[in-house]
């Protein structure tokens, strides 16, 4: 009976230690946890982890909108995002007017609620990813991919730089 109430208190004590982030699975099993380091992008930095690369493919003027469009690639995860900058004297003022550019264009978007600030976008087209955050405060940013809330917690270390 005593083996086995020791046997229980070394179970908690492990799940207490894993709860409290103490230690993490991935250092047990040989991988070191992921760390976060701060990525500098057109008018904002992000917290992403430190295995992220970053491809800048900055655009070019049209129609009065100077763009910078930044492809976001996690290693360790193999997620990716994308990330576009724009701002200059065509720029929409809002993100409902956003939406409403790319509707009369033909894509098939529709505001799909709101986060933190932020206007989410559903894109129902299949050759583009499912979501868009999008926020027009000065400049344009819109954080484009398939999982919502990857998305979201991107945006959650989003720092605009003045």
């Amino acid at each position: 009976m005593a083996i086995a109430a020791a046997v229980i208190v070394v179970i908690i004590a492990i799940v207490a230690i894993f709860a409290t982030g103490i230690i993490s699975t991935d250092s047990l099993m040989g991988q070191p946890p992921v760390e976060n380091k701060t990525f500098d992008f057109e008018g904002c930095t992000l917290e992403l982890p430190e295995t992220s690369a970053v491809l800048n493919l900055t655009g070019n003027e049209d129609q009065g909108v100077q763009s910078t469009f930044y492809l976001v690639t996690d290693n360790s995860t193999n997620t990716t995002f994308t990330l576009a900058v724009g701002s200059g004297s065509n720029l929409v003022p809002t993100a409902n007017d956003y939406i409403a550019n790319l509707a009369s264009q033909g894509y098939n978007v529709q505001k799909d609620g709101e986060y933190k600030g932020w206007t989410i976008v559903k894109d129902s087209d299949e050759d583009s990813y499912t979501y868009e955050l999008v926020k027009v405060d000065g400049k344009a940013y819109v954080f484009s991919g398939d999982d919502l809330n990857q998305l979201k917690s991107i945006v959650d270390t989003f720092k605009k730089k003045d």
